[in-house]
């Protein structure tokens, strides 16, 4: 699994969209294109409900994709991040790997329309959102670059960290796509007639699902909290679910910062970067 770095963080501010209205913008949201240019990869996927017009497959996502200033395509694989809500964390998160000299490529994933991360992160949405990043992002990306499919950490934050929470828990025991998974002030909710609801009932259950597959875990989770949200408390609740169930090899890191909901991710993506990958070189191809 990943190496450990010593903890340290910094906290600066992002912007938050609340709110769990269905959105009524009528043209897709291009902000992340003005902030950060033109995304690496415009990516339609074949899986997703458009959020503006309940459609499979007329959804666009950007993409943007960063490496470290010595990428080498032909040498040593490199871990790879990737990270939702990017229209928001995107060039704050290259900012603090290029900081840290961090050997890991980063997948931010911008949500395209409006309010489509409410589509995306929670179920019955997640179900289709969990295959667009394995069937159509992945392939793509790790066609494309350099990267060792076995050193793949999803991180999500808000709604988005309900996202990778839950993807963890439908993730392949056998053959997972992703090894390790990382919630920032997670939002634990699910659909049900159209209202969200809490997760703890549909949690409890993907757990006992999880554990009559294998009692064998070989997975990391960090989850972070903001102290001045009420969310925190999921942190807590969650790592007490998972360690009760008892799975062998699963090993749960959590940590909080002094900070409200809407400047947890960035605090948390440095501790995340921190704890999961050495700022050493990436090894000589003719370790391998």
């Amino acid at each position: 699994m990943f190496m450990k770095f010593k903890k340290s963080w910094m906290i600066l501010a992002i912007t938050f969209v609340a709110g769990c209205n269905s959105g009524g913008d009528k043209e897709h949201d291009y902000s992340l294109y003005e902030r950060y240019g033109e995304p690496t990869y415009r990516l339609k996927s074949a899986y997703t409900i458009d959020l503006l017009n309940h459609k499979i497959g007329t959804h666009e996502y950007p993409i943007y994709v960063h490496t470290p200033a010595d990428y080498d395509a032909d040498g040593y694989p490199y871990p790879v991040i990737y990270a939702t809500d990017g229209q928001w964390t995107s060039s704050e998160y290259d900012a603090i790997l290029d900081e840290l000299g961090t050997q890991v490529i980063l997948v931010s994933i911008g949500e395209g329309p409006r309010n489509q991360r409410q589509r995306d992160y929670i179920q019955p949405g997640l179900d289709n959102y969990f295959k667009f990043l394995s069937k159509e992002l992945i392939p793509q990306i790790e066609n494309d670059y350099n990267i060792d499919p076995k050193q793949r950490l999803l991180v999500g934050y808000s709604f988005g960290g309900n996202m990778a929470g839950t993807i963890m828990m439908l993730d392949d025991p056998f053959d997972p796509v992703f090894n390790a998974y990382a919630a920032y002030d997670p939002a634990f909710r699910h659909t049900f007639n159209h209202q969200i609801h809490e997760f703890n009932d549909y949690f409890d259950q993907l757990v006992d699902d999880r554990y009559a597959a294998s009692e064998v875990w070989d997975t990391e989770f960090l989850m972070t909290g903001a102290l001045q949200s009420t969310l925190a408390e999921n942190v807590e609740t969650h790592s007490e679910r998972l360690n009760k169930r008892g799975f062998q090899d699963l090993k749960i890191e959590t940590a909080y910062f002094d900070v409200d909901h809407d400047n947890i991710a960035l605090p948390s993506f440095r501790y995340t970067v921190e704890y999961f990958y050495p700022t050493n070189p990436i090894p000589n191809p003719t370790d391998k």
